[in-house]
């Protein structure tokens, strides 16, 4: 998709002829129209501009944000992102963070009944790898091609009962997994590891290990829309992205994080 496509829809959405947009934005008409036939690179004050007066980024109007999606589409996805990160602002605002106070509660806990690790075994445990003597395994990674592969597991780490007692004790469904990157800072940081556990409901807003196209496990926070699902990072220099659910397989739900055990 491109910058004058986009240009010249956002302007008639605005209601706004050639003229109208010129003198809102100070841009002269025939500069205006060199953007709309696509003849003229765009100066990054003007991109700065165009973007104010309609109300999106200029990422969005580049065509960098949701490419592959017609100018109606696209605006259309990135008003509802907009609407989700306003609610899940408010959302934590308003609410405890999940992940961090279940956190802090297991990993703060001294060696009382609630701090204790869970050493329970499972005869599953050879069949599938995730747990070694009542030990769940930490994966490095975790590849769409063989899920859960022994092979990528790095260690293999214990489960608090704090959690268990939250949460169940089926341990054949928690797994750790160590998260490279910084498309979740502040929340998680590079090389941080969380607890996950398969099966789990899923609402808005929720952390999640979730695998796409590119066939690799990540952690990202999701919404859910019809048949579509958004994507989200809370680092803010990662656009949010929206997708068609069919398309991703989210492995389950974030209970909490460390930087160690």
């Amino acid at each position: 998709m491109h910058f004058n496509e986009r240009l010249q829809y956002l302007r008639t959405q605005k209601g706004f002829d050639e003229k109208q947009l010129s003198d809102a934005a100070g841009i002269s008409e025939s500069v205006i129209r060199l953007y709309e036939k696509g003849k003229l690179h765009i100066e990054l004050e003007h991109l700065k501009k165009l973007a104010d007066i309609f109300e999106v980024t200029p990422k969005l109007l580049l065509g960098n944000m949701f490419p592959d999606l017609p100018p109606d589409e696209a605006l259309e996805s990135y008003r509802l992102v907009q609407e989700l990160v306003e609610v899940r602002e408010k959302e934590k605002e308003s609410e405890d963070n999940a992940v961090l106070s279940v956190a802090e509660d297991g990993f703060t806990a001294s060696h009382d009944n609630q701090g204790q690790l869970s050493t329970a075994e499972s005869s599953e445990d050879r069949i599938y790898g995730h747990l070694i003597s009542g030990k769940v395994a930490l994966f490095k990674r975790i590849n769409a091609d063989i899920p859960f592969d022994i092979n990528d597991v790095e260690n293999y780490w214990p489960v608090y009962d704090s959690i268990v007692s939250l949460y169940g004790n089926d341990l054949i469904n928690y797994f750790y997994m160590r998260i490279q990157g910084d498309s979740m800072i502040p929340t998680v940081q590079d090389q941080a590891i969380v607890l996950v556990k398969k099966n789990r409901a899923i609402n808005n807003n929720d952390l999640v290990i979730i695998i796409g196209r590119t066939g690799e496990a990540m952690l990202r926070r999701v919404d859910f829309y019809d048949d579509k699902i958004v994507i989200i990072c809370d680092n803010t220099n990662y656009p949010s992205e929206v997708h068609n659910a069919a398309d991703y397989t989210i492995l389950g739900k974030v209970l909490w994080k460390t930087d160690s055990l």
